[in-house]
């Protein structure tokens, strides 16, 4: 018999206040316990006598069956949004930081993900590395972020949000979806 079914046994009782908080309290308990409601896949069977079944298995004697996952897997697999992938095509996202640059980094790569955006981080750490980010961006000030053509210095997180809006990135990561951020060095224009 598939685990998933609830099975309720309710007695004839009499109508009084104690009877209804044993059946409240053996419904609360049936529901606590019926933990392949919360399994990843979970079987819809479709028995002989065309009634739908489901469970964390299929019906032995089922005339068909489909599996379902409760939840898309997290893009593992390198597939990125569609509108994430049209918003990086046109305005890929980089953020420059430096080793000593602290919790305003910290704060910015938080926002960062949280929003789901993929960017690359570029950490300046030499001191051909920080004079490259001078003479490029015209500012010592980390974190700095371009989205597409466009530089922002410091955090500003009502900043950073208009601008990733008007690039085109969604608000919010699509249910399941984890930002790649990749690492890199400055490299001259």
């Amino acid at each position: 018999m598939p685990c998933c079914g609830i099975m309720v046994l309710v007695f004839k009782l009499k109508d009084t206040k104690g009877a209804r908080m044993k059946t409240f309290a053996g419904l609360l308990l049936a529901l606590l316990f019926a933990s392949p409601i919360f399994a990843d896949e979970y079987y819809r069977s479709l028995d002989a006598g065309g009634r739908i079944h489901y469970g964390d298995q299929p019906l032995p004697d089922a005339v068909d069956f489909d599996l379902y996952k409760s939840a898309p897997d997290p893009a593992a697999d390198g597939s990125v949004p569609y509108l994430i992938q049209r918003a990086v095509a046109s305005h890929p996202v980089v953020v420059y930081i430096s080793d000593d640059c602290g919790e305003i980094c910290k704060s910015a790569s938080a926002f960062l993900l949280k929003r789901g955006i993929p960017y690359s981080l570029v950490t300046l750490s030499s001191s051909e590395d920080i004079e490259q980010f001078k003479t490029r961006m015209h500012s010592d000030r980390v974190p700095t972020i371009t989205i597409g053509n466009e530089a922002l210095k410091g955090f500003s997180q009502s900043l950073w949000n208009a601008k990733l809006d008007q690039a085109g990135y969604p608000p919010s990561p699509p249910f399941g979806y984890r930002p790649r951020i990749t690492t890199s060095t400055i490299s001259p224009k």
